[in-house]
């Protein structure tokens, strides 16, 4: 389960950082992104 905002996401095989950035209508540049308690820096947004 990923949490973007409030909104609950399901994980999926070869779901990226951006993907639900993108569906969600958020704008990237100015996206803040942690997982597990790390920063994730937005050229790895893609991977």
């Amino acid at each position: 389960m990923i949490k973007v905002n409030i909104n609950e996401i399901f994980w999926e095989k070869g779901l990226t950082v951006g993907k639900p950035l993108r569906d969600n209508n958020f704008l990237i540049h100015l996206s803040i992104v942690k997982i597990n308690g790390q920063l994730i820096n937005k050229r790895s947004f893609a991977t």
